[in-house]
């Protein structure tokens, strides 16, 4: 513990302040709720590819085998 020092401890005193101030706020619930809502999309996105191609009658290969 001694090589933190005092700077150290302040920084690390710093960072809990700001970790429990964004744990406490609805920011870090936003964020999450905007991943959510990528992370979604995404999964549409993909349903419509898989569909188009299960549609179109392309096969997936992996090169020439």
């Amino acid at each position: 513990m001694d090589k933190f020092g005092s700077g150290g401890w302040i920084v690390v005193g710093i960072a809990l302040i700001v970790l429990g101030w964004l744990l406490k706020s609805n920011l870090l619930e936003a964020v999450l709720d905007i991943v959510g809502v990528i992370i979604m999309i995404g999964g549409v996105i993909a349903i419509i590819l898989g569909g188009f191609s299960l549609i179109s009658g392309k096969k997936g290969r992996s090169g020439g085998f």
